[in-house]
């Protein structure tokens, strides 16, 4: 743990000081290089947003399921089916908490955006994800109270808007080259999105739902860049369900180590493969926890 308090809206965090991440950083540059490769070797057009298409509106559930399925919700495949379509009225806090993610994944917010996130979009996100599930007071509001992240505490509630202020310039400025419509900067989008989502849990600026949030945000980032498909950013959540246990463990070890390529390599090496599982339109072999009967997994 780093020996400092963090510092309002410069993201002096007390675990990871993210002014000093920079492109140059070993293991940064090595997830870039990585990823610069293989989108050089695959350079997809994801085209129009058409939430009439099947396959597309499957992904984004797939994704929607997956992300909700890491807070212990146990919703099944067909269920879930259900509740999508509207055949199934929503009954409990676990169908809310479905539904409101998947409604916000397929918003245009969130698969077309116009700007680069902000504060007021993170708020209005987790607003909308919260829907039945906080009280008014809490739902697309800052935490007013203190909260452990694992066996870490979180930032104190007063310095959460500094915090946040301070990710949302560092996302926007504090990495050159991410917007250029180059397989290079596809990387750097990608990695920048890693990054967004590493800062946003240590922050923990909600007083629920940031795990949620995150996996959006991740998506999100990935969605500002033009060259970076359906396949690659709605397919986080699926491989972080996947191997759970290494997701969460990336998450601890990056702040141990207060060394964010922990988590940013993690991620680079299951990139390519989630993203072909969307592709396919078919879970990984080892996921079997996409069917129906939805067999039971521990919770973390």
């Amino acid at each position: 743990m780093l020996d400092r308090e963090p510092i309002r809206g410069d993201l002096a965090h007390p675990w990871i000081d993210f002014r000093a991440v920079r492109w140059d950083h070993p293991g940064i540059r090595y997830a870039v290089d990585d990823l610069a490769m293989r989108f050089e070797e695959d350079r997809p057009d994801r085209g129009e947003f058409d939430p009439e298409d099947r396959d597309l509106r499957g992904m984004v559930l797939r994704s929607a399921l997956a992300s909700v399925w890491i807070e212990a919700n146990r919703t099944g495949t067909s269920r879930a089916d259900g509740l999508a379509s509207g055949e199934i009225s929503l009954q409990s806090a676990g169908d809310w908490e479905l539904v409101n993610l998947h409604r916000l994944l397929m918003s245009p917010e969130t698969h077309t955006p116009a700007e680069p996130v902000d504060v007021k979009a993170m708020l209005a996100a987790h607003e909308a994800q919260m829907e039945r599930l906080l009280p008014a007071p809490d739902r697309g509001a800052l935490r007013r109270c203190q909260v452990m992240v694992g066996p870490y505490v979180a930032p104190t509630a007063a310095d959460v808007p500094g915090l946040l202020d301070g990710l949302i310039g560092w996302l926007g400025h504090g990495f050159g080259g991410w917007d250029e419509p180059t397989p290079r900067g596809a990387a750097r989008a990608v990695v920048r999105a890693f990054l967004g989502h590493l800062a946003f849990e240590q922050i923990h600026p909600f007083v629920d739902g940031n795990g949620r949030m995150g996996r959006w945000l991740e998506t999100r980032l990935m969605l500002e860049h033009p060259l970076i498909d359906w396949a690659y950013a709605y397919n986080g959540p699926l491989w972080y369900w996947d191997e759970q246990m290494r997701y969460y463990g990336a998450l601890d070890g990056a702040a141990r180590r207060c060394d964010p390529s922990v988590f940013t390599d993690f991620c680079a090496e299951r990139f390519g493969f989630g993203a072909e599982i969307g592709r396919r339109g078919e879970p990984e072999p080892r996921m079997e926890t996409f069917s129906a009967s939805f067999p039971a997994k521990p919770a973390p």
